[in-house]
């Protein structure tokens, strides 16, 4: 019985502490300083060129020398429902737009879920394979 007191007097006292919240003002600084605006310039001027490289041939920058890892896991999204509004367990078909060009244009590459449960997964090199799913206990799903 003591100890069932002592654990119960454990678990409360946290609960008894005095947690009030200080918030402390900081003055702000509005400092200008020439060095940071030439560093950003340059910045922006070197990400410029390294852009328009990428774009060029976007394919040249993969390291084809690299082996596939075959030992990894594979990621697997699942959309509850595709509809005209967004709501907690649904995605606008414009998100759902987004959300795959997002995907395409960060290097990841959809594959079936029966290729993946057969282990057919050829995805390019320098890709990420994806897989897709959505809940067939919807209607929105059929049509």
């Amino acid at each position: 019985m003591k100890k069932i007191i002592i654990i119960m007097a454990l678990l409360l006292l946290p609960a008894c502490g005095d947690r009030s919240v200080v918030e402390i003002e900081r003055p702000e600084v509005s400092r200008e300083i020439e060095t940071e605006e030439i560093e950003t310039e340059e910045r922006t001027e070197k990400e410029t060129e390294d852009e328009k490289l990428e774009e060029a041939d976007p394919i040249a920058s993969i390291d084809m020398s690299l082996e596939p890892n075959e030992l990894g896991e594979i990621m697997i999204l699942m959309y509850h429902g595709i509809g005209q509004e967004e709501l907690e367990w649904q995605r606008s078909a414009e998100n759902f737009r987004k959300d795959l060009e997002y995907m395409y244009q960060n290097g990841y590459r959809m594959i079936s879920l029966n290729d993946y449960a057969k282990g057919q997964i050829y995805t390019e090199a320098g890709y990420t394979p994806i897989i897709l799913t959505f809940d067939d206990g919807r209607q929105n799903n059929f049509n």
